[in-house]
């Protein structure tokens, strides 16, 4: 099998600034990157504990709106109970590319989200377990990475945690 790889996008900006200014190029180069794979549904996940998702999935919910007219839905996974992780999954299930080519039009995530891509914003791996169903419910994972802050090991961990061939891309945000 033939794997495509996304290379690391560095989004990054001068010490003391917001770590996503300038990042639309990158985040730019990202969606096209991933539209060249059949997706419906990707998590981005923080390597690092203490790490965010959510500003970057925004982003990336504007520059994909912006780009291409998609439609987006930004599910938020932070701080995930049990309950809410199992609800998230399950709906998540039904909206992976390989399920919708198949679920008739009444089918769980169908109903949920109609024609949408959906982005989930989750906690790390590493921080909170009950993200790891969650992430692979759906049809790949971004890695958000901090320089300077994320360590090699929290990285390799993560792909551990999530699989090495879940993982589509990764995003290196600077601090």
């Amino acid at each position: 099998m033939n794997r495509v790889t996304t290379p690391s996008v560095k989004a990054g900006s001068s010490a003391g600034s917001d770590a996503l200014t300038g990042v639309t190029f990158e985040l730019q180069e990202l969606w096209f990157s991933l539209m060249s794979r059949n997706w419906r549904s990707l998590a981005f996940v923080p390597a690092r504990e203490g790490g965010s998702s959510l500003q970057l999935a925004r982003k990336f919910v504007s520059i994909g709106k912006s780009i291409q007219g998609a439609t987006l839905a930004l599910l938020e996974g932070a701080q995930l109970d049990l309950e809410t992780a199992a609800k998230m999954t399950q709906q998540l299930q039904g909206t992976r590319a390989s399920a919708w080519a198949t679920t008739s039009p009444g089918g769980a995530g169908a109903a949920i989200f109609p024609d949408a891509r959906i982005i989930v914003a989750l906690d790390a791996v590493l921080e909170n377990a009950l993200s790891i169903p969650v992430a692979l419910a759906t049809d790949g994972v971004v890695l958000v990475v901090e320089s300077g802050v994320t360590t090699t090991a929290q990285m390799e961990h993560s792909l551990q945690l999530l699989g090495r061939d879940r993982v589509l891309g990764a995003v290196m945000v600077g601090r």
